[in-house]
């Protein structure tokens, strides 16, 4: 592999892949899961119709408030995670889940942060480019990655 091109080490990208898809089923799947589970739940309790589907309605927004809101931090965060980074002639291009971006060097100021994903916290650099931000994991990344990176952007 060539100097220039780092990407992320196969099984942390796996790992990132399956939550990403886990919050999007969770986002997508959730809602209709939980009404059904909130429809066998209040029907248990052999309520009359009206209080049965005025029951239903208010756990059904709860539950899918949830199902929604919660993820979407999760989602946001994972989608932020770089997992390749190639440098050439003073342009950065990265791939994230989302896709591709070239960026030239001149443009980016990187900050070492400590974020918290997934449960664990993690160093990572962390730079914005056109009001979208960017985690570039350091323990996600070979171990000679810090130093060779450190050197061309310091």
């Amino acid at each position: 592999m060539e100097n220039n091109v780092h990407i992320i080490l196969p099984e942390k990208r796996k790992f990132i892949k399956k939550q990403h898809k886990s919050f999007s089923s969770t986002k997508t799947l959730g809602p209709f899961l939980f009404l059904i589970l909130n429809g066998i739940f209040l029907f248990s309790f052999d309520l009359e119709l009206r209080y049965f589907f005025t029951l239903l309605a208010i756990l059904s927004i709860f539950t899918t408030t949830l199902c929604v809101l919660l993820p979407r931090d999760a989602l946001g965060k994972l989608e932020k995670v770089v997992f390749k980074i190639i440098f050439e002639n003073e342009q950065l291009s990265i791939e994230t889940i989302k896709g591709s971006v070239n960026i030239p060097v001149k443009q980016i100021k990187f900050s070492k942060n400590a974020i918290s994903m997934m449960g664990a916290d993690f160093l990572v650099f962390q730079f914005v480019h056109d009001g979208k931000s960017y985690h570039i994991i350091i323990d996600y990344f070979e171990p000679n990655f810090l130093e060779e990176f450190e050197t061309k952007f310091s």
